[in-house]
C-alpha cells in the first residue's frame, strides 16, 4: 500500500470510531489494529468470521496466537511486527488458517503514528488472494502444456517479430538449427542458418505478411538443418499481434520424404506411359526384325559366295544387337514379365562379374555371405541388370580400380525403401570409387532415355529399374562425385522351395516330318516360318486368325490326317488372338503339340505358356536354330 493509502487508514483511525467500524466491516479484507508488542485491539467482520469464534476470544490475545497463524512461522511474524513498530511497511505472501481451511493471504503491515510521527500502533491488513493463485497456476498449468504439446508437436512452430526475432518457437525449429528452444527465443534465423539465400527468403515471406495482413502459402520452400542436409517445407504464414505490435506467425511441415515419394510415384508414372508405348513399338519392331532376321538367315545357309556369305554373317551380327535392344526396350516396357525360378544368386554374380569385366582394366571383389537363402528371380534379367550396373561402375574407372560386390539379408520394417513391403530382402551392393554422379543429376539416372555419356541409349539403368520392380525389388544409389557410386538391389527372398536344376536340352540335329498348322496375321511371317519349316522337313497350312485355325484343325482331324503340331501367334487385331485358339483347339485335342510366339515377350502367357495350354513359348524375332530347337524338344515328327 502506498503513502496515499497509509495517510488515509491513519485518517480513518483518528476519525470517529463507530463510522470507521462501520466502514471497515463493508470490506472483504482482513484489517486488525495491533499495539507495538502484538497485541490485536481491533478487529472487522471479515477476520472474525473466518476465524469462526467470538470476537472477544480474539481481542486481547497476541497476533501470532491467533486462530489463524496456527502452524504458521510465528518468529517470522513477530520479525514483521518489529519491523513494522521501527516504520517499514511489510507486505508479503503467507499462507493462514480459515474456519474452511487455509488459505493465502497477501499480508501487509503498516505503522500508524501519532502527531510527533512516533510509531504508536501497527494496522494488520490481508486479502484473500486464493483464487488468484489458482487462476494463476492453472494459467501457468496451461501455459506449461501448451509448450508441452508444441514441443511434440513434429513441425515447425514459430512467431516472429517485425524485426525478425523469434518470439515463439518450438523444438522442432530449434532442433533443425542445433540449438534449444530458450537459445533461439529472441534470436533471428541468421543468428543460426547457414544459408543466407534461405534467410532472405524467410524475411522477405515475414515482412510481407506483416506488412499487407495478408495469410500466404508457401507449398516448397528449401531449409538446411544443422547437419548441412536440405529439406523441403510447406508453410503457411499468418499476421497477428503481439503486445500491441504486428508480427507473423508460421506453422511448417517438411515435406522432403513425401516429396521424395511423389517424385519416386511420378517416376514409375512416366515409365509405365513410356512403357505403353514401348512395349508397342517393339512388338511392332519384333514383327519386322522376324521377317528380316528369318529371310537373312535363309539367304545364308543357301548362298555359296564365301563373300556374299561374309556379307550376310555381319548382318546377323548386327540383327542380334537389335534384337538385344528390342528386348531391352520390352524389358524397360512391362519388365519382360520375367520366367522367375527358385535359385541362390551367388553363382548368378560371380558369373556375370566374370563376363563383364573379362578383358577389362577393373577388378572385383566379393562379400556375398554363404547362407544368403535362395529367391525367385529371372537369370537372364537379373544377370542383364547385374551387367548394366557393372558397365556403369567400368566406365566410371576409366583408368582401371576395383568394384565391391557385397551380398546380405535385410529386414525391412516399414517405409524406410520406397516401394518396398515389409519383410526379407536380398541387398546386393555393388561399389565403385571412380567419379561420382553429381547430385544434381542423381534423381534422374533411372529416367529413360538419359545419359551423359556420348555413347549409350540412356535405358541400361531404366531397364534395370524396371527389371527389379517387376521382381518385387528396388534398386538405390549413393554417390559422392571424386570418391564412388554404390548401387543397391533389393529382390525379396523366396517363400519356395528350391526347385531342382534342369539342363537345358541340346540343339537339334535332325529333321522332321508331317504338316504343321501356322497361324500369324503377317503374311510375310507366314512365308518365312513356312520357308524355315520346310527346310526342317515340315510341309505347313497357313491362316491368318484363331477362327480360321480352330476351323483347319477341326477339318483335319475329321479328315484323319491331324497336323503333327500348331504354331499360333498372341495377338490378332481384330480377330481371335492364338489364347483363345489354343483353349479352342484343347476342348478338341489334349495331344497335339501347341506354340505360341509373339512380339509382346512381356506377355504372362509367353512366360508361363503351360497355364495357357501351350507346349511352349517362342518370343520374336527368333532364329532358324531356336526353332529347329524348341521342335526338337517336344518331339514334332
Amino acid at each position: 500500500m502506498g503513502n496515499n493509502k497509509k495517510k488515509r487508514t491513519e485518517a480513518l483511525v483518528r476519525s470517529n470510531a463507530d463510522q470507521m467500524a462501520q466502514i471497515l466491516d463493508g470490506l472483504y479484507q482482513f484489517i486488525g489494529l495491533l499495539d507495538l508488542d502484538g497485541t490485536i485491539r481491533y478487529l472487522n467482520r471479515a477476520p472474525v468470521e473466518a476465524a469462526g469464534l467470538p470476537e472477544d476470544e480474539l481481542l486481547g490475545l497476541k497476533f501470532w496466537d491467533s486462530f489463524w497463524w496456527r502452524g504458521g512461522d510465528h518468529e517470522l511474524l513477530k520479525s514483521d511486527l518489529r519491523r513494522a513498530a521501527a516504520g517499514e511497511v511489510i507486505q508479503r505472501e503467507t499462507p493462514v488458517l480459515t474456519k474452511h481451511g487455509p488459505i493465502v493471504i497477501e499480508f501487509s503491515l503498516y505503522p500508524i503514528r501519532d502527531n510527533d510521527e512516533k510509531v504508536v500502533q501497527v494496522v494488520a491488513e490481508g486479502r484473500n488472494i486464493s483464487e488468484r493463485r489458482k487462476a494463476e497456476l492453472a494459467l501457468r498449468e496451461s501455459e506449461r502444456l501448451l509448450r508441452q504439446i508444441i514441443d511434440l508437436v513434429p513441425h515447425f512452430i514459430f512467431a516472429k517479430d517485425r524485426d525478425g526475432r523469434f518470439i515463439l518457437v518450438n523444438r522442432a525449429v530449434a532442433d533443425n538449427y542445433g540449438t534449444t528452444v530458450e537459445e533461439l527465443t529472441g534470436k533471428k534465423d541468421a543468428d543460426f542458418a547457414r544459408s543466407e539465400e534461405e534467410v532472405d527468403h524467410f524475411r522477405a515471406d515475414d515482412l510481407a505478411v506483416i506488412d499487407s495482413g495478408i495469410p500466404k502459402f508457401i507449398p516448397d520452400e528449401p531449409i538446411t538443418n544443422a547437419e548441412g542436409d536440405l529439406r523441403s517445407l510447406t508453410t503457411v504464414k499468418i499476421p497477428f499481434s503481439f503486445s500491441g505490435k504486428k508480427a507473423v506467425l508460421g506453422v511448417s511441415v517438411d515435406i522432403t520424404e513425401r516429396k521424395r515419394l511423389w517424385e519416386e510415384a511420378q517416376k514409375v508414372q512416366r515409365l509405365e506411359a513410356l512403357g505403353v508405348l514401348a512395349g508397342g513399338l517393339a512388338h511392332d519392331f519384333n514383327n519386322l526384325l522376324s521377317g528380316i532376321f528369318g529371310f537373312i538367315e535363309l539367304a545364308r545357309k543357301v548362298s555359296k559366295d564365301p563373300r556374299t556369305a561374309n556379307y550376310l554373317d555381319e548382318a546377323l551380327h548386327s540383327m542380334a544387337r537389335a534384337r538385344g535392344l528390342t528386348r531391352q526396350i520390352l524389358t524397360f516396357a512391362k519388365g519382360g514379365a520375367p520366367n522367375c525360378r527358385t535359385s541362390f544368386l551367388q553363382p548368378l554374380v560371380l558369373d556375370t562379374a566374370r563376363f563383364t569385366l573379362s578383358g577389362s582394366l577393373i577388378s572385383f571383389t566379393t562379400d556375398l555371405s554363404n547362407d544368403l537363402p535362395p529367391c525367385d528371380h529371372d537369370p537372364d534379367q537379373i544377370g542383364q541388370v547385374i551387367n548394366n550396373i557393372l558397365l556403369n561402375a567400368q566406365q566410371a574407372m576409366p583408368a582401371g580400380g576395383t568394384v565391391e560386390i557385397a551380398g546380405m539379408v535385410v529386414v525391412i520394417a516399414g517405409e524406410e525403401i520406397p516401394p518396398l513391403a515389409p519383410g526379407h530382402y536380398i541387398a546386393l551392393s555393388f561399389s565403385d570409387h571412380g567419379i561420382g554422379i553429381p547430385a544434381e543429376i542423381l534423381p534422374r539416372i533411372f529416367d529413360p532415355f538419359f545419359t551423359t555419356k556420348q555413347k549409350g541409349s540412356g535405358l541400361g539403368l531404366a531397364v534395370s529399374h524396371s527389371i527389379v520392380r517387376q521382381h518385387g525389388g528396388t534398386i538405390t544409389v549413393r554417390s559422392e562425385p571424386g570418391k564412388g557410386t554404390t548401387f543397391t538391389i533389393y529382390l525379396p527372398v523366396s517363400e519356395k522351395r528350391m526347385e531342382p536344376e534342369v539342363s537345358p536340352p541340346a540343339p537339334a540335329d535332325r529333321t522332321g516330318s508331317g504338316r504343321i498348322l501356322l497361324m500369324d496375321d503377317e503374311e510375310m511371317l507366314l512365308s518365312l516360318l513356312s520357308q524355315m519349316l520346310e527346310r526342317l522337313g515340315y510341309a505347313t497350312v497357313c491362316v491368318r486368325d484363331g477362327a480360321a485355325a480352330v476351323t483347319a484343325f477341326t477339318e483335319a482331324r475329321k479328315a484323319g490326317a491331324p497336323f503333327a503340331a500348331v504354331m499360333l501367334d498372341l495377338t490378332v487385331p481384330g480377330g481371335m488372338g492364338g489364347k483363345e485358339a489354343a483353349t479352342r483347339i484343347r476342348h478338341l485335342d489334349t495331344d497335339t503339340p501347341l506354340f505360341v510366339f509373339s512380339g509382346y515377350a512381356d506377355d504372362p502367357i509367353m512366360a508361363s505358356p503351360r497355364r495357357y495350354g501351350f507346349n511352349d513359348s517362342l518370343a520374336k524375332p527368333f532364329s532358324f536354330e531356336d526353332l529347329a530347337r524348341l521342335l526338337s524338344k517336344h518331339f514334332v515328327k
